[in-house]
């Protein structure tokens, strides 16, 4: 467009590839016309380079309203002008909001959705007309290998994992040490300090399932558990780390049902370990083999297997009923053979018991365990 005042003029990108200084004058072609004094245009490289271009955000299957927050600074050339939007609704644009942009360099802040599916998730941030990928690990389930309750883990205890993907195929730790890494799945734990816990032994993994050592010096407080499967973390869960967390290993291991338990048998010199339960082809599943409490003179002993219990410092916390009746705690700790196992040794008196089948209960810190059972004849 040209009047007598105003002169317009559409430039091309090609005009404006090159950064640097350009003059612009106006010829006036038509009879006594003249070149116009000239106008200098900066022409700026607006290029935008965020500080990162992918993240990685927690989930928690715990606690499905727990957001993680994350922190990208864009930075530019100069005064350029630029916009942030994404294309999923779990990621909310903070500061600016969504849509909205801004001139210059800037730190834009955002918040992830925890995600409580079991399948990982990834979302894309356009910033500067740049992409930002935010990775977000499905939800993992943690829970005591013996019990299979939730509610805290412990130092050294042996833990469960359920997820997605967390490996290809079934594997088992060939041999002690137990390794950190087991085919292409390894696990970090991140406690409450915000310590990172990389070399976390490992027992088992399959696409399902992960069998882990807590941490030995892990402190209290919550801890979100990361398996990571080819370098990408997969699943992610949130733990409450406690000094104890009861659990009692089952014959058929699932935390219920007849105990996973030995009976140790002192009859003058002669010592005698035997389990307590038996296999029955009909049900396809272990049953409780009675007990026989033996001659006045005799000693018997149950043996349960634990994991969770070795963090107990005033035996005075803990309670064991067999049947409903309170029994004498001989020992409770560590297992000394098997990695993250405790044991509980339990003299049981002639007259304490009747035949039949009994509830065991252990209570430590106000914390019960899971049910298992023995029976006597």
């Amino acid at each position: 467009m040209i009047d007598s005042t105003q002169l317009s003029v559409a430039l091309t990108a090609d005009d404006l590839a090159e950064a640097g200084q350009r003059a612009i004058t106006v010829f006036n072609p038509t009879p006594g016309g003249r070149i116009s004094k000239s106008l200098k245009l900066n022409i700026v490289s607006c290029r935008y380079t965020p500080s990162e271009t992918s993240s990685f955000a927690f989930s928690s299957s715990s606690e499905p309203d727990k957001k993680s927050k994350g922190v990208i600074v864009l930075n530019t050339d100069g005064a350029c002008a630029w916009n942030v939007s994404t294309d999923v609704s779990w990621i909310a644009i903070d500061n600016p909001a969504a849509g909205g942009g801004g001139i210059g360099k800037y730190a834009i802040s955002y918040t992830v959705d925890a995600n409580t599916d079991f399948k990982p998730r990834i979302g894309t941030m356009i910033i500067g007309g740049e992409p930002h990928t935010v990775f977000q690990a499905g939800a993992a389930y943690v829970v005591s290998a013996a019990g299979y309750n939730g509610e805290s883990a412990s130092p050294s205890m042996i833990n469960a994992a359920f997820g997605l993907g967390l490996a290809t195929l079934p594997l088992a730790a060939p041999s002690l040490p137990l390794p950190t890494k087991l085919g292409e799945t390894e696990m970090v734990v991140v406690d409450s300090t915000g310590q990172r816990h990389p070399q976390v032994p490992l027992f088992y993994v399959s696409p399902n399932q992960l069998n882990f050592l807590m941490p030995d010096d892990i402190p209290p407080g919550p801890a979100n558990v990361v398996i990571i499967y080819n370098d990408l973390p997969v699943a992610t869960g949130l733990v409450n780390i406690a000094a104890t967390s009861p659990g009692l290993f089952s014959a058929n291991a699932d935390g219920r049902g007849v105990a996973a338990a030995n009976l140790l048998s002192i009859k003058g010199s002669q010592t005698t370990i035997e389990p307590i339960a038996i296999f029955d082809p009909d049900l396809k599943k272990w049953i409780a083999k009675p007990i026989d409490l033996g001659g006045d003179a005799d000693q018997i002993y149950l043996v349960l297997y634990g994991t969770g219990l070795r963090g107990v410092k005033d035996r005075s916390k803990v309670k064991i009923e067999i049947g409903g009746r309170s029994v004498p705690i001989d020992y409770l700790g560590p297992q000394g053979y098997f990695i993250g196992l405790d044991q509980v040794n339990l003299p049981l008196p002639r007259d304490l018991f009747q035949s039949g089948q009994a509830e065991i209960k252990l209570t430590i810190d106000s914390k019960t365990a899971n049910q298992v059972h023995v029976a006597f004849k």
